[in-house]
This record gives C-alpha cells, sequence and structure tokens, in this order.
C-alpha cells in the first residue's frame, strides 16, 4: 500500500469514528453536557479535524505527485526472449539480447526501462497512457521536423527551475 492509500486510509477511519462518536445536540449548543463528557467531544472533534487535514494532505500530494521519483526502480532482467506479434509492457525491465518484431511497447512511466544489445525488426510501435510522456513524445516529433530551421541541443536533465543537471 502506497504512501498515499495511508493517508486516506487513516483520514477515512478518523472521519468513521468521529461521525459515529459525536454527540450532535452538543455541538449544536442545544443541550449542556457535563465536564466529563466534554473532554470525549473535544477529542471527537479533534479526530474530524485530524480526519480533514489528513484527506487533504492526501488529496494535495495525489493531485501534485514527485515528477523526479519513480515509484519503484526495482528492474526484472529478460535474458535473450523473442517477442512477435504482442504488445510488451517495459516498465521496470532489462532487456538484454532480446529479439523484437512487430511490437508495440507500451511504456507507462512508472518505473526506469533499459535495452542491452536487444534487436528490433519489422514495424515497431511506441506509445505510453501517461499523458505527461505523450505530451513529451508530440512535442520531441514537432522540434523533430524544425531541424533545419532551429538547432534544438541534446537532451538533457533539468531540475524544476530548468537548470541543467549532470547524468552521471
Amino acid at each position: 500500500m502506497a504512501k498515499d492509500d495511508w493517508y486516506f486510509f487513516i483520514g477515512v477511519v478518523l472521519a468513521i469514528a468521529a461521525f459515529f462518536g459525536v454527540d450532535w445536540k452538543f455541538l449544536k449548543g442545544k443541550i449542556t453536557t457535563p465536564n466529563s463528557q466534554q473532554g470525549r467531544q473535544i477529542a471527537l472533534l479533534l479526530l474530524i479535524v485530524g480526519s480533514l487535514a489528513m484527506s487533504a494532505f492526501g488529496w494535495y500530494n495525489s493531485a501534485h505527485p514527485d515528477v523526479n521519483a519513480w515509484r519503484s526502480s526495482k528492474q526484472e532482467t529478460i535474458y535473450a526472449r523473442s517477442y512477435r506479434n504482442e504488445t510488451v509492457e517495459i516498465d521496470g525491465k532489462i532487456f538484454d539480447r532480446c529479439h523484437f518484431e512487430n511490437v508495440k511497447l507500451l511504456y507507462h512511466g512508472l518505473r526506469p526501462v533499459t535495452f542491452n544489445q536487444s534487436d528490433f525488426k519489422g514495424e515497431l510501435y511506441f506509445g505510453s497512457d501517461n499523458i505527461a510522456i505523450n505530451q513529451f513524445m508530440i512535442l520531441k516529433s514537432a522540434f523533430d521536423q524544425l531541424k533545419g530551421l532551429i538547432r534544438l541541443n541534446n537532451w538533457v536533465q533539468m531540475d524544476k527551475n530548468g537548470n541543467l543537471i549532470s547524468v552521471q
């Protein structure tokens, strides 16, 4: 279970605990309660506030993912395998001396991928269900068509401010 899933789960548990434990008449001010009950009511009110805070935090993080981190950097090595007329999911794999013929390479963008001494024949399609990757490929294609009009330097890695990062 991912970190964001835990934030959501804890938020839901807090909300359910608060919902069933609150004396709603007390919160509306219609009745008074003894001091022994006030501690319980304050604790339950804090559970509600905590639930809302955790939910907001989880929502914000899920809407603003860290694009500089892989969900997992683990890679599975696939050695000397042949793929023909099929769709191959490539996330998290090292293809070592593999053969690809008339394949569709599907990249989700969730983990790194490596091709070592692999060969490709026939029709090769590379695609993604990741909107950011698709947009990048559209931009790359547009810039490739403008090669004669502008000078495009090599691909570089940048930080969020546009500063170049040396790749080691």
